[in-house]
């Protein structure tokens, strides 16, 4: 995959707010935040994302959380906090990763399990589409959903992304599915 820096694009914004939710670059500090809402959410976001497939600790999110500040300086993804309007607590994760030179990059998200059925994951989804699209002039995105996460699945409805098929599971080995996955895109 061809990596392209695109950190250094003066327009780049680190936040992004609908009046609701904020989404925000990960900054040191957030560590405990973040472990403290995938222990919550394991049981729910364990099976769907390797991060957090073996449990949740401490040093796991400490990694977790520089490993994507790093990638966030050096081109390779991008990853934001989700936060309501009027509070700093950590609702969740939503960034874009698999950024392509050709213009594309996959979505990924999560919102912890106390914090479900609200509309934040949707609203996450579309703040980062929006950076996606305005701060690193991408042309599509994708987001791969596991069959079996229906809740995944209808973020991707509600943000309006297109289905596209059904992509079968690989052998997982690097760079292929792990699951039986829905494809739906989102356009310029």
């Amino acid at each position: 995959m061809t990596r392209i820096k695109l950190c250094s694009m003066p327009s780049m914004r680190t936040e992004l707010s609908d009046g609701t939710i904020t989404i925000r670059a990960y900054e040191p500090g957030i560590e405990l935040a973040v472990f403290e809402a995938a222990r919550e959410s394991v049981p729910e976001v364990g099976p769907w994302m390797r991060t957090w497939r073996g449990g949740a600790t401490y040093a796991i999110a400490a990694r977790h959380v520089a490993e994507s500040i790093q990638a966030w300086h050096t081109g390779t993804w991008y990853d934001f906090a989700i936060t309501r309007i009027d509070s700093a607590a950590f609702l969740g994760r939503v960034g874009l990763d698999q950024i392509s030179a050709s213009g594309t990059a996959n979505v990924g998200y999560w919102v912890r399990t106390g914090q479900t059925g609200q509309g934040i994951a949707t609203a996450a989804v579309r703040l980062v589409a929006r950076f996606g699209f305005e701060d690193l002039g991408l042309r599509r995105l994708e987001l791969l959903v596991a069959a079996d996460n229906l809740a995944s699945r209808r973020v991707a409805e509600k943000v309006g992304a297109t289905f596209e098929g059904i992509l079968p599971a690989g052998p997982h080995g690097q760079g292929e599915l792990e699951h039986t996955s829905y494809c739906f895109s989102l356009d310029r």
